[in-house]
């Protein structure tokens, strides 16, 4: 038998394997939910832009706390306006806090945040 008439139907018979492993871990079990995004900015004051579905406080200099319903959130600072690191803590209960520092301490800037909350 010739060895070239065998390869393109093991190669069809293999992807149609992974297909059919693919295909059923994507329906198998019950519906994954998709995160809800939430997006938001903050002033340096503390006050909120566009604040649906979540709230800020700014307890001290260069803190920020996000509480956005919903469980597991995700919170993620991709802008702010000073030369300063960004830390973020999961608190719990909803809550993040974002930390701001730059080499001469804590210091408050405008901010922007992307949440990705589960439903």
């Amino acid at each position: 038998m010739d060895m070239g008439y065998r390869r393109p139907r093991n190669l069809v018979f293999g992807l149609l394997v992974l297909v059919a492993v693919w295909w059923s871990q994507g329906t198998s079990g019950s519906a994954a939910t998709s995160p809800r995004v939430v997006r938001g900015q903050v002033s340096a004051t503390g006050a909120a832009s566009g604040a649906e579905g979540w709230r800020v406080s700014h307890p001290d200099t260069g803190v920020y706390r996000i509480r956005v319903s919903g469980s597991d959130g995700r919170v993620d600072v991709p802008g702010w306006s000073v030369a300063a690191d960004v830390t973020v803590v999961p608190l719990g209960d909803d809550v993040a806090e974002i930390r701001f520092h730059a080499p001469e301490g804590p210091i408050d800037t405008d901010f922007e945040f992307v949440a990705a909350v589960e439903r």
